[in-house]
C-alpha cells in the first residue's frame, strides 16, 4: 500500500509538470540560449536549497537546467574501517564505541565479558572434579602419588594394578615390544568394589565434560571477534548519501539512496512549502 501510494503521487506530480514542462522548454528552444547550448554544453544551475544533484522541474518563470551527477570526492575512510577492525579484534566492541554505536559496545563487550567468565567457571570446576576423583582413587582403591593422565584412566578401566600389569604384557607382546616391568608401590592400586570404580568413572566423565565446555567458550569468542570486527568495518566511517531532488510545482522531490551492505535501500521523499 505505502509504494503504490508513492507511485500514484509521482506519476500526478509527472502530469502536472508536463505542460509547464513542454511550454519552457518550446520557449528556450527559440531563444537565444539553445544556440548557447550547443557550443557549450548544458549548465549546472541546480538550487542551492535542494542540495548536491538537485534540478528545476517546473514553474513558468524558470529555465530548464540541467544539473549533472556530482562527482565522488572526499578522503578514504578504510583508515578508519581498519582502525576500528583492529581495536574489535582487541576487545569485542571497542570498534563499536570508536564508531559511536555505544549500544553494540556493550553488547559486546557484555558478551565478551560472560564468555570468558564460563571459560574460568568450567575450568575450576573441571580441575575440581578432578580433584575429587584422584581422591576417591586415593581412598577406596589405594592409591597414592602424581601420575600422567594414562595412569589415571587404566585406574578407571581396571579393577586392580595386576590386572592392568597383565594387559601391558599381552599388547608388548603382540607387538613385538620389550616387556614393560612390573608397576611400583606408588603404582599399585585394588579398588575395593565395582561401585567404587564405577563413581570414579563418573567423576572422571564430568570431569571431560567440564573441560569441553571450556573449551567451548573458546570458539564462542573466536565468533564474538568476528562479528565485532565485521560490523565495525561495516560501519565504520559511514558516511550519509546525498539526495539527489527536483523542484516540481512547489514541491521538492528528493531522492535518497543509502547503501548500508546486508540491507540497500532507495526511498522518495516529497514536501511542499507554503
Amino acid at each position: 500500500m505505502k509504494r503504490t501510494s508513492i507511485l500514484i503521487l509521482g506519476a500526478a506530480l509527472l502530469l502536472q509538470a508536463q505542460p509547464l514542462l513542454a511550454d519552457d522548454l518550446g520557449r528556450w528552444l527559440q531563444s537565444a540560449d539553445w544556440h548557447r547550448w550547443l557550443d557549450t554544453g548544458p549548465v549546472a544551475a541546480a538550487p542551492a536549497s535542494l542540495g548536491p544533484g538537485a534540478q528545476e522541474i517546473g514553474g513558468r518563470d524558470s529555465e530548464f537546467e540541467a544539473a549533472p551527477l556530482p562527482e565522488q570526492s572526499g578522503p578514504s575512510n578504510t583508515g578508519e574501517k581498519l582502525k576500528a577492525g583492529g581495536l574489535s579484534l582487541l576487545v569485542p566492541g571497542l570498534g563499536q564505541f570508536y564508531n559511536g554505536d555505544t549500544g553494540k559496545g556493550i553488547v559486546m563487550v557484555g558478551i565478551e565479558a560472560v564468555i570468558w567468565g564460563a571459560y574460568i567457571g568450567f575450568d575450576q570446576h573441571a580441575d575440581n572434579l578432578q580433584g575429587d576423583a584422584r581422591n576417591w582413587a586415593g581412598i577406596y582403591a589405594g592409591t597414592r602419588g602424581d601420575h600422567p593422565e594414562n595412569y589415571w584412566q587404566s585406574v578407571g578401566r581396571y579393577m586392580d594394578s595386576d590386572t592392568w600389569y597383565d594387559a601391558q604384557l599381552r599388547e608388548a607382546r603382540a607387538f613385538g615390544e620389550p616387556e614393560p616391568g612390573p608397576p611400583a608401590d606408588d603404582e599399585s592400586w585394588l579398588w575395593r568394589s565395582e561401585d567404587y570404580r564405577e563413581s570414579y568413572q563418573k567423576l572422571r566423565a564430568d570431569a571431560n565434560s567440564a573441560y569441553d565446555r571450556r573449551d567451548l567458550m573458546i570458539l564462542f569468542a573466536i565468533l564474538n571477534r568476528a562479528v565485532s570486527i565485521f560490523d565495525a568495518v561495516r560501519s565504520g566511517g559511514h558516511q550519509d548519501e546525498p539526495a539527489v531532488g527536483a523542484r516540481v510545482l512547489g514541491a521538492e522531490v528528493a531522492l535518497e539512496v543509502s547503501s548500508p551492505l546486508p540491507r540497500p535501500e532507495a526511498r522518495a521523499v516529497a514536501s511542499w512549502s507554503f
